[in-house]
């Protein structure tokens, strides 16, 4: 289930710790001008270090005995799971509807919620990534609508947000939920500006791998990436990023340019 919340507006002159947002070309710039409304942010490794306390190698066993437990050959999964964690469990459904639909459901569900708790757990441990808050502050008092669309789960997401005092800033959040396929797919992000009630061609979504990029073109969509190590350079430029920027502290200036 996706979210909606209340537009909030934050008053001007607003205490920011971000040096570049108290510049004064910052505070006379219009982002309306660029005909940008929204932006849209991807979440781990972009706003936050979710991944880096979430055992992943975990979360794989604990999914194989699960699938093997259900009849999957393992030879199977391992194949499967070539393809990524994330790849297993959205092809849960479809490695065991040739047994026994009511099984491939109980399956999926369970796999699903098995990794929600792993990532609603790391929730207390991650951190706020430099510039995350601020830049997310100065947004709103722009007058810019903020969604989020990320691969992790929905609960995960809403947890995440409430923990670090940020989730009254977002209009939308657009988790993982067997609803909706996750990105490159353009599914969440849809629904995302659905929520936001906004055209494509206005939003810019933000992010860290070339996947927030492929869905975010499918929209017709601007892109910015900030990479962290693991983002795969090579694929995000074949996906024609607009601009990479090295920390969301570069946000603003990134945003003139569009």
């Amino acid at each position: 289930m996706v979210s909606k919340r209340p537009r909030v507006q934050i008053p001007p002159g607003a205490p920011f710790n971000i040096y570049s947002i108290k510049d004064q070309n910052y505070t006379k710039f219009s982002l309306n001008q660029n005909n940008i409304e929204g932006v849209v942010f991807d979440l781990d490794g972009t706003l936050v270090d979710l991944g880096a306390h979430v055992d992943w190698e975990k979360i794989r066993c604990e999914l194989k005995k699960l699938y093997l437990m259900n009849g999957l050959d393992a030879k199977i999964f391992e194949k499967v799971s070539q393809e990524g964690l994330l790849s297993i469990l959205e092809s849960s459904y479809d490695l065991f509807r040739f047994q026994d639909e009511k099984i491939a459901k109980e399956v999926k569900n369970q796999a699903y919620e098995l990794v929600c708790d792993h990532e609603t757990e790391a929730c207390y441990s991650c951190t706020l990534l430099k510039g995350s808050k601020d830049v997310l502050l100065w947004l709103k008092q722009k007058g810019m609508r903020i969604g989020l669309c990320t691969s992790n789960s929905q609960r995960a997401a809403e947890n995440v947000l409430m923990y670090h005092n940020v989730n009254h800033l977002f209009d939308a959040v657009v988790g993982r939920t067997e609803k909706y396929k996750i990105k490159p797919s353009h599914e969440q992000l849809e629904e995302c500006l659905r929520i936001l009630g906004l055209e494509p061609s206005r939003c810019v979504m933000v992010g860290d791998s070339h996947k927030d990029v492929l869905a975010a073109k499918k929209l017709g969509m601007h892109t910015i990436v900030v990479p962290v190590y693991f983002s795969k350079m090579d694929k995000i430029r074949d996906a024609k990023v607009d601009i990479i920027i090295d920390n969301l502290l570069e946000l603003p200036d990134a945003l003139k340019k569009l």
